[in-house]
């Protein structure tokens, strides 16, 4: 599937998600802590994990990439 096997698309994606994360979390981190935006960046990421885990119920064979997508969004968000 894409070059990838299917029984490591899972792992591909949390790698992805996770290396991600450790670029990007210094940078979010100094924006949450050093501006009022606190709250709002929390409100944000809640909300981007559940409408990513929420999108994941239309689950399909056809649709299982786009579903894909949705959770390495929703891990990015529930890591931030």
């Amino acid at each position: 599937v894409y070059g990838i096997q299917a029984s490591s698309v899972l792992t591909v994606g949390s790698v992805i998600v996770g290396v991600t994360a450790g670029i990007t979390m210094p940078l979010v981190g100094a924006i949450v802590d050093h501006t009022d935006h606190r709250k709002a960046m929390g409100s944000i990421s809640a909300l981007i994990v559940v409408l990513s885990v929420g999108l994941q119920i239309m689950l399909s064979s056809e649709t299982w990439f786009a579903c894909f997508i949705f959770e390495a969004i929703g891990g990015y968000a529930l890591i931030m």
